[in-house]
């Protein structure tokens, strides 16, 4: 039997899911056993800190947030600023720039003597002009960044002198920003391309190498009588950050009675 649910394309930001979750009662002839396997998807849509989490970026000992990253896009995630690979970037939301901002939380103190900003710099990105800094809830200044729009894509490094000896948290908003218009495609109005920033560095924050995984997850199956039949969840997690699908998931053979109910819910980081 094969069993699907109606989904949408995560880069559509005016759409849901229309059917996040699944429920289905299969009627069968006799009591038997079955196998489950199938395929899952990374959610998009779910905090970015808790994808990080799962991918495991970072634990409860950093924390990487913003205001919203390109919609659908799980390689333009906060973190990516701090991942040391140039190539690599976060990548802010369409429409209003300024009010935009990230900020990175620590649970162990560290030392900030100056922030270090990599700002991606062309004709498809909106360039902040103006940055405010707050550490650990204290605005710390507000520091023009000396750039502006460019015909031709570079990144451009620009240094923040921010000092503090002890810190957990660094915020970061744009105050203002030389925007880069597009059409947007649903209302045909002109809208502001988003920031793009490549690299972070402050203190010595970094995220952790992604390593290959295996998550288990509950799924309910077969009748409400049985118990639930654990899911064991695996593949490669960098392969499914840029939307592919997870090798896949398998459960051991669930015993089932002749009304089989099989249930679905979005769970943690999964669509």
């Amino acid at each position: 039997m094969v069993l699907t649910r109606e989904r949408s394309n995560p880069q559509e930001p005016v759409r849901d899911t229309p059917e996040s979750g699944m429920r289905r009662i299969v009627p069968r002839p006799l009591d038997r056993t079955f196998t489950v396997s199938g395929t899952v998807r990374l959610d998009p849509d779910a905090p970015a800190e808790q994808l990080d989490a799962f991918l495991g970026r970072t634990d409860a000992s950093l924390v990487v947030t913003s205001t919203g990253s390109l919609e659908g896009n799980l390689l333009a995630m906060p973190s990516a600023m701090l991942d040391g690979d140039p190539t690599t970037r976060f990548i802010g939301r369409f429409d209003d720039q300024v009010g935009q901002a990230w900020r990175i939380r620590s649970g162990t103190p560290f030392a900030v003597d100056e922030i270090e900003l990599d700002i991606v710099v062309g004709p498809r990105q909106s360039v902040p002009t103006e940055l405010v800094v707050t550490v650990d809830d204290v605005e710390a200044g507000r520091f023009p960044t000396g750039l502006s729009a460019s015909d031709t894509e570079r990144v451009e490094t620009i240094v923040l002198p921010v000092n503090a000896e002890s810190a957990t948290t660094v915020r970061i908003e744009v105050a203002a920003s030389a925007d880069t218009l597009t059409r947007d495609w649903y209302s045909n109005a002109f809208i502001s391309m988003p920031f793009a920033i490549a690299e972070m560095r402050v203190g010595e924050l970094g995220l952790a190498a992604a390593r290959p995984g295996r998550h288990s997850l509950v799924r309910r199956c077969c009748s409400h009588r049985r118990p639930r039949c654990a899911v064991r969840i695996s593949g490669d997690l960098e392969a499914a950050r840029r939307g592919e699908a997870l090798s896949s998931w398998r459960a051991a053979p669930c015993r089932c009675q002749r009304a089989m109910f099989v249930s679905t819910r979005p769970a943690a980081a999964f669509r």
